[in-house]
């Protein structure tokens, strides 16, 4: 797992403890945001190398997790993807031709893709 620093600096970092009770986020009246209504516990990550906070007592950090890494794929932009009336999804290349294409991960926008006719490199409509 990777933690950003407040000052946006990365730190790796392992799970080290997980709290064994959750707490229920309670939003107040016109609460918004991404946490509201949700559950908290307590999760203690230990850095790989402690040195990267030593000027910090106490600090807002972000977690990222990586639930899954995939390699050797072909990937689109989400906005390439073409819903199908049949179902499933396609992906159109500039000469107006669409190719049915199984998906896979999505990752920051993009879409892992498979189909018979796609090859690396080849480019494909997009929305802009």
């Amino acid at each position: 797992m990777t933690v950003v620093l407040p000052d946006n600096t990365e730190a790796r970092g392992t799970v080290s403890a997980i709290g064994r009770s959750a707490e229920r986020k309670d939003a107040g009246a016109g609460a918004m945001g991404p946490d509201v209504g949700g559950t908290k516990m307590t999760v203690t990550v230990t850095l790989d190398d402690a040195a990267a906070v030593k000027n910090l007592d106490a600090a807002g950090v972000r977690v990222r997790f990586t639930t899954e890494t995939r390699k050797g794929v072909l990937t689109v932009p989400v906005g390439a993807l073409v819903a199908l009336r049949e179902g499933g999804y396609a992906v159109q290349i500039p000469a107006g031709r669409l190719i049915a294409v199984e998906t896979g991960l999505f990752v920051k926008g993009m879409v892992e893709v498979t189909g018979n006719g796609l090859e690396p490199g080849m480019r494909v409509v997009t929305t802009s």
